[in-house]
């Protein structure tokens, strides 16, 4: 489910980061995304020292912003603390020498698995973008091995690991499908054995046109899904969703959408000029519990529940804007070729 696509992307991009370096067109800016590991970082190392993650950001991007100015094409990928270290030690480098920040951007521009472009975008969207592609791999690392251990469980598990696979990607194929148009994160979390699995995929949809991140995310939908088809694992699907303008002139609302008799709007509207347009409203949540079979959708009230319950079991606040919405049923005659 477009994990070929994003490989080729991947390739292209490799490729064409050894062409740039050869060619003296590129340059590799490698970033600390979390404010923990810099502080730690920067209390041994003078080459990270700045105020504070603001001002150590702030030197980072002006870097990026001159490079492009001279015409280079500016490379950004994570700078990892442990692996830097160990980069600059086989090197022979000191680990505080402006040489070992060098040689390791030089890795990040040409070879960094998580490296991508600059386009100009801001610092907040380049650090949203790198710890998500961290999140996803230190999840995969997890979720492999769980998935194998799940498929294990039954008499030919690679027979069963295929038939999960099969579901697992329909499923998401029909929340997707019923889920409309409009911006929406879908949050996977699993309950296994070794501790909870948890995703967050961002995607965009307008009429037949999907936008996923380039991290192949969807990938990892999949893997926990299956794992949960695979040993009846308990958990939930969470689907936020936000309207979003769109070049196209049909807009799908979600499936089971309803207006609302008596409904008030963020503004104190009431009646139909409250609910005449799901895109009025800042998000709109739905959730799904985890079952043996099929999704099981939560009620309204189900899914306040669990979204207003701290992990102590405490209340906490709704998000702003958020309005809770029951789940939509799934077909179970869309998953008959899975079984």
């Amino acid at each position: 489910m477009g994990g070929g696509r994003t490989k080729k992307k991947n390739d292209g991009r490799v490729a064409g980061r050894r062409g740039w370096a050869k060619a003296g067109r590129s340059t590799g800016i490698a970033v600390v995304a979390d404010e923990l590991e810099w502080r730690a970082l920067a209390e041994q190392n003078p080459l990270f020292e700045a105020n504070d993650y603001p001002s150590y950001l702030f030197a980072v991007e002006r870097r990026m912003r001159a490079a492009a100015r001279a015409g280079q094409q500016v490379m950004i990928g994570p700078l990892l603390p442990d692996q830097f270290e160990s980069r600059a030690d086989e090197a022979g480098i000191a680990r505080d020498s402006p040489r070992a920040l060098r040689e390791y951007e030089r890795f990040v521009a040409d070879l960094g698995p998580l490296t991508q472009p600059w386009l100009g975008e801001p610092m907040p969207r380049v650090l949203e973008r790198i710890r998500a592609h961290v999140r996803a791999e230190t999840l995969q690392e997890r979720a492999m091995p769980t998935l194998a251990v799940s498929a294990a469980l039954h008499p030919d598990p690679d027979v069963a690991a295929q038939r999960a696979m099969s579901k697992a990607s329909h499923l998401f194929l029909a929340l997707i499908e019923d889920g409309g148009d409009g911006r929406h994160e879908l949050r996977i979390t699993v309950q296994a054995p070794d501790g909870e699995l948890d995703y967050t995929l961002p995607y965009a949809r307008f009429a037949q046109v999907l936008s996923f991140p380039d991290d192949g995310g969807e990938n990892m939908v999949v893997v926990l899904l299956s794992i949960a088809i695979l040993a009846g694992l308990s958990g939930t699907i969470l689907m936020r969703s936000r309207s979003q303008a769109s070049i196209f002139p049909a807009r799908r609302k979600p499936k089971g959408w309803r207006p609302e008799a008596g409904a008030r709007g963020p503004a104190g509207q009431t009646g139909a000029d409250a609910a005449e347009d799901w895109e009025n409203h800042e998000s709109v949540l739905r959730g799904w519990l985890l079952t043996k079979d099929l999704p099981e959708p939560m009620s309204e009230g189900r899914l306040f529940a669990l979204a207003c319950t701290g992990p102590d079991g405490d209340p906490i606040p709704p998000e702003p804007g958020t309005r809770f919405r029951a789940g939509f049923p799934l077909d179970p005659e869309r998953f008959r070729c899975c079984d």
